[in-house]
């Protein structure tokens, strides 16, 4: 049991294997520090415990090959480092997945591949992270199997004045990745100022997901270079993409989702909102297909939608209207069909004319309603598609008639 700081075990050419227990126990290193044990050398077999037994114990594992087989455990809730940086590392993960708040953090610029007979579950209060390190060019971690996330998964970390310009690259080599329902994804870029430096054709920014993406959680895009998908992938999401430019905006940029595959659906149950830009250009249908809730701003805000939108019957458009005529907009930088309602939010008033789109190829209009505001008008001016409710004849005549009964009932009591 180990409780110093940074405690290095092993030398070049070392094979480590544990078929006891070695436990890192960080209670004795004082606020803020951790109880590290770091192996090093060629590889490591565990067919034994490794018990993290503080949140802040770490297991550093930096050897090429990693073995932890099917008699072995991970237990505890600490941090489980993997990858020696800078090489080709292979885990054979076929031991039992941790039950406990582990942290599998993968150490600055590895390629770390993570060979398994079924899929990797990321438990509820688990955490995979990528090392923001300034210093690296592409961390990347290959999973040979289906991977499902309930716990959380970080793509950067977000500081005032933070620069952290690693490629962060999740590849699921075999199935999809999904984020179940309580999963989160979060993608942050390199800092609030620099976004312009490239490497190999991805910005410093880039993080991806490459693999087939089904998105059941919430997934909240804080980076102007957030990509998902793979070749014939079906992205689909049926929980809440939010797209937020709060720490983009301070370069002049956007939070950007950029999605490859066949297609991207925001099913009915799901709901993609925010103040950035969804780009399907690189999907085989260019096209969002929306049969849930598209929700624009975060405020009063503007999405905008690189390539086709088609809004599915029974979609919703979640609006925000505040005074005069300002409402959020969706931009779409491609063709556009609406169906389905649109859900007022905020001062809408009839009889005034909103913009709530703008549009640069052709428009179809399958029936959008306002509910409950009479009749709508949408048209086309321009590339702007507006939208007004006019109430149906005879409204405004029962309106006082019933303010008049309600009149007369006060004075009669």
């Amino acid at each position: 049991s180990y409780a110093v700081l940074n405690t290095a075990v092993g030398r070049s050419g070392a094979n480590h294997v544990n078929d006891g227990t070695i436990a890192a126990d960080g209670s004795l290193t004082g606020s803020g520090n951790s109880g590290a044990l770091t192996f090093t050398g060629t590889s490591f077999t565990n067919n034994g415990v490794l018990a993290l037994n503080t949140t802040n114990s770490v297991f550093n594992i930096r050897v090429p090959t990693f073995d932890y087989n099917s008699g072995g455990s991970i237990t505890g809730g600490g941090t489980l480092r993997l990858g020696t940086g800078g090489a080709t590392d292979v885990v054979n993960w076929n031991g039992p997945d941790p039950a406990g708040a582990v942290t599998f953090y993968i150490n600055t610029d590895s390629r770390l591949t993570l060979n398994r007979t079924s899929a990797w579950n990321i438990l509820s209060g688990q955490k995979l992270e990528f090392e923001p390190n300034a210093g690296a060019s592409v961390t990347q971690l290959t999973v040979a199997q289906n991977v499902n996330n309930s716990g959380t998964l970080q793509m950067g970390r977000y500081t005032a004045g933070g620069d952290y310009p690693a490629v962060h690259r999740l590849v699921v080599s075999s199935g999809k990745f999904t984020n179940n329902p309580g999963g989160v994804i979060n993608t942050y870029p390199r800092s609030a100022t620099n976004f312009g430096t490239t490497n190999g054709g991805y910005t410093w920014s880039t993080r991806q997901i490459a693999g087939e993406v089904d998105n059941q959680g919430q997934f909240n895009v804080y980076c102007w270079d957030t990509r998902i998908g793979v070749a014939g992938a079906a992205n689909t999401n049926s929980g809440t993409v939010t797209l937020d430019s709060f720490v983009t905006k301070a370069a002049g940029g956007y939070a950007e989702l950029i999605v490859t595959g066949a297609s991207f659906t925001n099913q009915a149950a799901g709901t993609l909102r925010g103040d950035g830009i969804l780009d399907v250009l690189g999907t085989t249908s260019q096209t969002l297909d929306n049969y849930g809730t598209l929700a624009p701003g975060l405020s009063i805000g503007t999405l905008t939608i690189q390539g086709d939108l088609v809004m599915h019957p029974g979609s919703v458009l979640d609006y925000e209207f505040g005074p005069g005529t300002t409402s959020d907009l969706i931009a779409v930088a491609g063709d556009l069909t609406v169906d389905g309602t649109v859900q007022v939010d905020g001062g809408f008033i009839m009889g005034e004319t909103y913009t709530i789109f703008t549009v640069t190829g052709a428009f179809v209009n399958n029936g959008l309603t306002v509910p409950g505001y009479g009749r709508t008008v949408v048209e086309r001016v321009g590339n702007n598609i507006t939208l007004m409710a006019i109430p149906e004849p005879g409204t405004a005549a029962l309106a006082a008639l019933a303010g008049l009964f309600a009149l007369r009932r006060r004075r009669v009591a």
